[in-house]
C-alpha cells in the first residue's frame, strides 16, 4: 500500500510541476499579446497622418517605448525581440516605408498607413521537456490600418 502511494504522489508531484511549469508559459505569452495591444492602442490614440510619420512627428519609438513600458518581463532593451514598423500601402499591395521620398513613389492618390508590431521572446521553462527542450519560443505579432 506505501508503495502504491509513494508512486501516485510521485507521479502527481511531476503533473503538477508541469501544469505550473506551462501555466506560467501561458501568463508569459498573455503578458506579450497585452504588451502588443497596448502598442497597438497607443497608435490608434494618436492617429498620425501619412505625413506625421514620415516627418517623424510619431516615430516608431515611441510606440517601442509603449510596448516595453507594458511589458515588464523584456530586458532593458529589447533589442531585435520588438519590431514596430510603419508602413504606408496603396490599394494594389504596393508597400513602402513612410518616410518623405518613399512615399512620393507611390503612384495610388488613397494610400493607407499601416502599424505592425511584433515581439518574440525565449521563455526559460523550469525543466527540460523531451520534444521541448528548456527554452520555449513565443512571438506575437498584429497590425492594424491607421488611415
Amino acid at each position: 500500500m506505501l508503495v502504491e502511494t509513494a508512486l501516485v504522489i510521485g507521479m502527481l508531484g511531476l503533473l503538477a510541476i508541469g501544469m505550473l511549469d506551462f501555466s506560467l508559459a501561458y501568463v508569459r505569452k498573455a503578458d506579450m499579446d497585452n504588451a502588443i495591444r497596448a502598442g497597438i492602442q497607443f497608435g490608434l490614440a494618436r492617429h498620425p497622418s501619412m505625413g506625421e510619420i514620415a516627418d517623424g512627428v510619431v516615430k516608431a519609438q515611441d510606440v517601442r517605448d509603449a510596448v516595453w513600458k507594458s511589458a515588464s518581463f523584456l530586458a532593458a532593451d529589447p533589442g531585435d525581440d520588438l519590431v514596430v514598423d510603419f508602413s504606408c500601402q496603396c490599394p494594389d499591395g504596393t508597400a513602402v516605408q513612410c518616410t518623405s521620398s518613399a512615399i512620393s513613389t507611390l503612384s495610388c492618390s488613397d494610400r493607407q498607413t499601416y502599424l505592425l508590431i511584433g515581439l518574440s521572446h525565449e521563455y526559460d521553462m523550469l525543466f527540460g521537456y523531451p520534444g521541448l527542450g528548456k527554452v520555449l519560443s513565443m512571438q506575437s505579432e498584429s497590425a492594424i490600418r491607421l488611415n
